[in-house]
């Protein structure tokens, strides 16, 4: 007998796991630590070679996904399309799933057609070379779709963000084009993968041109250090580098000699400090500029010169 969706979880909504939890935040700070140890096996190569093959298939997916929740989940490494083991039990995934994040209940593809949508993805990764040879920005637009393809097929009922991350940052290292997910803030990543699950595939298209140059990265990590040091929790905010030939105008936060955060239609911009301010002297209030080219930032010794323009609640 196959159980039905609601087998898959404890009477408060907590997903059943090995660990027996069924407090959410129990449960989130035990999966983070261990999920974390299995991570740096599969990075630091003492892992099952599965979960580097290079394949780029259902396989590679499924294999960084067991391996990386096996001490969590029974069926780590299951995609919905296929029956669950829970205790014994034979678990279906519900038909039609939504991620519930406050955001438009978008679902995701449906769970029978999960495996042939991935299949149909990873044949098409298949035939372009898996990405390689192109110059950073062709891949930045190619790996946004791939990544927005398989956040959509949405595979496992749990842990698909760590683990498609993590497939993402293996195709991109093996193409030469190395991404930095560690900058994206949770608001930003939630919005861009409705919008592409909706069809509009520009936002995550600027993100991945933003985490894979280099430049813009530490742009980012440079402004959310100082973020972190005003107790601002960013991750909160769509927080995002100015779009080189883009026109900006907003009220700066902060400031320092290489970059400057600022609020502009809604979103929170770290903007390079020579675009805003060609006189040497700090930004400050209401400003206006276009984004230049992205290059190497100007020293800032550990925020030296750093200043706080106004209230940072962005």
């Amino acid at each position: 007998m196959t159980r039905g969706s609601e087998f898959f979880y404890y009477d408060n909504g907590v997903p059943k796991n090995r660990l027996g939890l069924d407090d959410a935040e129990a449960l989130s700070l035990i999966e983070r630590d261990l999920t974390f140890t299995r991570m740096l096996e599969i990075r630091n190569g003492t892992a099952p070679d599965t979960t580097r093959s290079g394949r780029f298939d259902l396989d590679h997916l499924r294999a960084i996904h067991q391996h990386t929740f096996q001490d969590i989940y029974e069926w780590a490494g299951t995609t919905r399309n296929q029956p669950m083991q829970i205790e014994g039990q034979q678990v279906r995934a519900a038909p039609l799933i939504h991620k519930d994040d406050g955001l438009t209940p978008v679902p995701f593809v449906p769970s029978n057609q999960v495996d042939r949508s991935l299949k149909a993805t990873f044949l098409q990764l298949q035939q372009q070379d898996h990405l390689q040879g192109l110059s950073r920005s062709e891949f930045a637009d190619r790996a946004a779709r791939t990544f927005s393809e398989i956040n959509n097929a949405h595979p496992f009922m749990e842990g698909n963000g760590r683990t498609q991350r993590e497939f993402m940052l293996q195709l991109a290292e093996q193409a030469g084009h190395p991404l930095n997910f560690d900058v994206v803030s949770a608001e930003r990543m939630s919005i861009v993968s409705l919008e592409a699950r909706m069809g509009d595939l520009s936002g995550m298209g600027r993100l991945f041109q933003e985490i894979s140059d280099s430049q813009r990265v530490a742009a980012l990590d440079k402004a959310q250090g100082f973020l972190d040091q005003e107790q601002v929790n960013w991750q909160e905010m769509y927080i995002a580098t100015a779009t080189p030939g883009r026109e900006y105008g907003g009220q700066v936060a902060l400031s320092s000699p290489e970059v400057v955060v600022m609020r502009s239609d809604g979103d929170v911009i770290v903007a390079q400090t020579r675009d805003v301010d060609s006189e040497g002297r700090p930004p400050s209030g209401t400003v206006h500029f276009t984004a230049t080219e992205y290059g190497p930032p100007a020293q800032d010794a550990e925020g030296q010169g750093r200043t706080r323009q106004i209230d940072l609640d962005l």
